[in-house]
């Protein structure tokens, strides 16, 4: 089965335009994104999901850049982008990663695929039922399954949310939830890059770890919080 992490990225975000593009360590958040991603035991390949808007066209000479995977497609309907990013990128399984999260644990994307191959479940992710920080966040289905939704609903919401569909039908879909491994207090933090708030964060973040190893992980991440209490306080107010 051909495993293919699928990252939804686009330029003209609300709050942050261009964040994915924005650099930390010399390297853009995606690129960072993007090895972290290629750390994954389970994963056979980075297909970038992003849009025609002309505003996307860097994120494009990235990827052909780094020899990565891209398509392009809608705009707002970013359910039908990811499905044919899926099928331009002949996926059997789809890992699907959000651009917000240049942090993104290899780890933790291995903990979810092999809960999906091992429980038989059509979904599996660690992020419905939250047991790791925002932006760590994992979701494993088949090319098969999101082909189906994406015939079954036109509601807005589902057609921006590529898997809500999915997840808010647990009668028809066979759902797994990766559990609870870490304490309650961690899961509270903020690791998404939505704000200005959070960049700076994620940058504080980049600068204390990526220069000891670029293969930094979320435990590394946690450590750091314990040793400097006022990192939480930096995006904290942000909703």
């Amino acid at each position: 089965m051909n495993i293919v992490a699928i990252i939804e990225a686009r330029m003209l975000s609300t709050r942050l335009p261009g964040k994915v593009m924005h650099k930390v360590q010399g390297k853009t958040f995606l690129e960072h994104m993007i090895y972290r991603i290629s750390r994954s035991v389970y994963v056979d390949s980075v297909c970038v999901a992003t849009s025609i808007h002309e505003s996307c066209d860097p994120i494009v000479d990235l990827c052909k850049y780094l020899n990565v995977g891209v398509y392009r497609g809608s705009e707002e309907d970013v359910l039908d982008r990811v499905v044919k990013a899926g099928k331009f990128s002949n996926a059997d399984i789809i890992v699907e990663l959000c651009g917000d999260n240049p942090l993104i644990d290899p780890d933790i994307i291995d903990q979810v695929c092999e809960l999906y191959l091992n429980s038989g479940a059509e979904f599996c992710s660690n992020a419905i039922k939250r047991v790791h920080p925002i932006g760590m966040d994992v979701k494993v289905f088949s090319q098969s399954v999101i082909e189906e939704v994406e015939k079954l609903t036109n509601d807005p919401d589902d057609r921006e949310h590529v898997s809500l569909y999915v997840y808010e039908n647990p009668k028809r879909y066979n759902i797994v939830h990766l559990p609870l491994s870490l304490k309650e207090k961690y899961i509270n933090h903020r690791l998404t890059l939505d704000t200005k708030e959070d960049e700076k964060l994620i940058k504080i973040i980049f600068d204390e770890l990526y220069p000891v190893t670029k293969d930094f992980r979320l435990k590394d991440i946690l450590t750091l919080f314990d040793n400097n209490l006022k990192l939480d306080f930096i995006n904290s107010n942000i909703k």
